[in-house]
């Protein structure tokens, strides 16, 4: 029974301090919100799509065999794609043409991956970088690079490498997602001010109320003190100055 009371003093506590719940819930979206517009560097993605082909076959079964193997191929192109035989020609032209820094590889891998289709025999290569211009330069010359070069790392097993559309300038970033933080802000802020205040209420040894002296304490209620009110307190002071 006594769980039970305390429990709905916790929630009468809580319940006489939503506006201050309301108010944190506010501030801690505001505070995520801005935090994430100032302090976290947006990350934008571009994508090249691709295709690759074997050479032609004749009959109905090889041509069958021929999709099957270019499935199981597009594994193969990702980790050539990431190969130091592509990536250095990456770093090269990037450096060269756009005149990037890149001092290593492994930046470059960072920001590139493939993405395939189930079933399908295109891919997509995409870049993630800190400007929209750069994600799409970096995706665009690790397709061409890719073009270029994979006939001489695979020889027979590639007919044609045909970019289906080149990456373009993103207008929005991918991350961090301003939304996202925001909810988490608030929902942070509203759990940490409820947590506060029931904290503060478990641990608050005032006596409230006659209920807490008889049943708390299990002392007799000798009496009580009505509340004096502002009309009364100013009366008695002019009656005493009489």
């Amino acid at each position: 029974m006594d769980d039970i009371i305390n429990l709905l003093d916790l929630l009468e506590a809580l319940k006489k301090k939503l506006w201050l719940i309301f108010l944190s819930i506010g501030v801690g979206g505001l505070l995520a919100a801005g935090g994430t517009h100032f302090f976290i560097e947006p990350k934008y993605s571009s994508s090249a799509e691709m295709m690759v082909s074997m050479p032609s076959a004749d009959t109905v079964s090889t041509k069958a065999n021929e999709i099957s193997t270019n499935l199981l191929l597009i594994n193969t192109y990702n980790d050539m794609i990431k190969s130091n035989f592509i990536m250095d020609k990456v770093r090269t032209t990037l450096n060269e043409q756009y005149e990037f820094n890149f001092s290593s590889n492994s930046a470059i891998k960072e920001a590139v991956s493939v993405k395939t289709t189930e079933d399908s025999m295109l891919f997509s290569i995409s870049a993630t970088s800190n400007t929209p211009e750069k994600a799409r330069d970096i995706a665009n010359a690790v397709a061409e690079t890719f073009q270029q070069n994979a006939k001489s790392g695979l020889k027979d097993t590639i007919d044609e490498i045909t970019i289906l559309s080149k990456a373009t300038k993103s207008r929005k970033p991918v991350s961090p997602s301003l939304k996202k933080y925001t909810l988490l802000g608030s929902a942070a802020g509203g759990v940490v001010c409820s947590l506060a205040i029931l904290l503060i209420e478990l641990f608050n040894q005032k006596i409230k109320d006659e209920e807490f002296v008889v049943s708390k304490l299990e002392q007799p209620l000798l009496g009580t003190v009505s509340k004096i009110g502002n009309k009364t307190r100013k009366k008695s002071r002019g009656k005493n100055l009489i």
